[in-house]
């Protein structure tokens, strides 16, 4: 029988650090990178499934016997510099965890700029 070469799953998960219960989305999407680029493979986590979802079946190497393991993260589809706009308001992007123990993305709300009062 031929050998089959290892693969992982990795979790994702979302966490919302909001100003208001409300979340600004129904859904988000998460791409997957390899090594640094893009895969093109991503996943949709929702209120529904629990802002949670898993990428599955992922090399773990690029072929049997070798021994540079391949080294996955993941990015929020629409981040920039860290930081995402949704529903009109500005959050911080952070992420946390690694391929092992699954990545959790967090979004904190930044409070809107205060106009300064000219007249004070």
């Amino acid at each position: 029988t031929p050998m089959i070469p290892p693969t992982r799953n990795i979790k994702v998960t979302k966490d919302w650090k909001l100003l208001t219960a409300e979340k600004p989305v129904d859904k988000i999407e998460v791409e997957l990178y390899k090594d640094g680029v893009a895969t093109g493979k991503k996943l949709e986590l929702t209120k529904d499934n629990n802002w949670s979802g898993e990428f599955k079946n992922l090399e773990v190497a690029n072929g049997l016997g070798n021994i540079n393991y391949d080294k996955y993260t993941v990015k929020e589809v629409g981040e920039i510099d860290k930081a995402i706009k949704l529903d009109g308001k500005v959050f911080i992007v952070s992420y946390e965890g690694d391929m092992k123990t699954g990545f959790k993305i967090i979004n904190k709300e930044k409070p809107p700029v205060q106009p300064k009062n000219p007249n004070t």
